[in-house]
């Protein structure tokens, strides 16, 4: 919904440029259930963060603060997610990168937040990427369990079963939304028959493809 430079922001747009921040930053399908037919169009979308207005009533003069919760939101979401970092900066006054209180809310204003989402953050899924440099690999302990170990020849089958949990339907969805992973590093020791070293070099391929980002 882009709007003419020169006109002062209105509600409309604003509220239009909301949803779209919304739609990453919060989460616009809160009630989101796996059991949604349309899940595969609208549950990729939303990091879980606090919603700001998005509803402002028609005639509602847009303030400062209301463009800067646009700003730092979106400055954050382009940070997060794999892309080249670079924050908004609006044409008046030249260069500016901030919202200062009492600042005149012009309509290119928001078309400069809501480009950065559609050019940006939302194409190509960007925004289900993080940025490498921004994340974090931590190690998860088993809550039951060990390691797997066979006493038995090899003609008996070894099965292990790992799952994560999660509070809920959402906070996975979140946690995969926003470039979140699951990995899992596989390693034997302990045999010396053929079986152990065939599955041995299965076990060291499946760990090099992982690096490599092909699995």
């Amino acid at each position: 919904m882009v709007v003419s430079v020169g006109q002062l922001a209105e509600a409309s747009h604003y509220n239009t440029v909301a949803e779209d921040v919304n739609k990453v930053f919060g989460d616009k399908y809160n009630t989101a259930a796996v059991t949604d037919s349309n899940r595969k169009a609208t549950h990729k979308f939303g990091w879980g963060a606090v919603n700001i207005d998005d509803a402002v009533p028609i005639g509602d003069l847009i303030t400062a603060q209301r463009l800067q919760y646009l700003v730092d939101r979106t400055n954050v979401s382009v940070d997060h997610i794999n892309v080249t970092d670079s924050l908004l900066v609006f044409a008046v006054p030249t260069g500016r990168d901030d919202v200062t209180v009492n600042t005149p809310i012009r309509a290119e204003d928001l078309n400069i937040v809501e480009s950065k989402f559609n050019t940006t953050i939302l194409v190509n899924d960007a925004h289900t990427t993080v940025d490498p440099t921004n994340a974090s690999a931590l190690s998860a302990t088993p809550t039951s369990g060990g390691p797997l170990q066979r006493t038995n020849s090899w003609q008996h089958q070894l099965t292990g079963e790992y799952y994560w949990d999660f509070d809920s339907y959402n906070h996975c969805r979140y946690f995969f939304n926003s470039g979140g992973q699951l990995r899992v590093s596989l390693s034997m020791s302990g045999g010396s028959t053929a079986g152990y070293y065939n599955w041995a070099d299965v076990i060291n391929e499946m760990e090099h493809s992982a690096l490599l980002g092909t699995m």
